[in-house]
């Protein structure tokens, strides 16, 4: 569904994409090399990977998928290869608590800054009405 921006709010993880390609074109680089070299590596996020293959190569946990809604089974549902900015971003869970102090100490992890000042407050700044009383800010 189209319109402008901010007038409403629909979900589609194709806009992540598009950031995705957006980032790559300014950067000169593939989207999985940008994010390993400037986020990655600054918050010090060693078990973090773009792709099942290299998160699995790590020495991840096995894929589970829940089953008619009832069963968590052991899967191997396919998984784009690609690194795609919108569904493959695998990380330990002590990676991701360093990407969520840097995001809640205005973009800061120790001594790296991977966000300008301003940056983490604009992300959490909600902008669109979802609905009577939720409103979303960057994704």
């Amino acid at each position: 569904m189209a319109g402008e921006p901010g007038a409403a709010f629909h979900y589609a993880s194709a806009n992540f994409n598009i950031l995705g390609l957006l980032v790559q074109t300014v950067s000169g680089q593939p989207f999985d090399d940008y994010l390993t070299q400037h986020v990655f590596g600054p918050l010090e996020m060693a078990d973090s990977h773009t792709t099942r293959s290299a998160a699995r190569a790590d020495n991840a946990a096995a894929d589970y998928a829940r089953w008619f809604g009832a069963w968590w089974l052991q899967t191997d549902v396919p998984a784009p290869a690609t690194g795609m900015p919108s569904s493959t971003m695998y990380a330990s869970a002590a990676d991701l608590s360093h990407e969520l102090i840097a995001l809640l100490d205005g973009g800061r992890y120790g001594d790296a800054r991977i966000l300008q000042p301003g940056s983490g407050e604009a992300m959490f700044e909600p902008r669109v009405q979802v609905d009577g009383s939720t409103r979303y800010a960057m994704g």
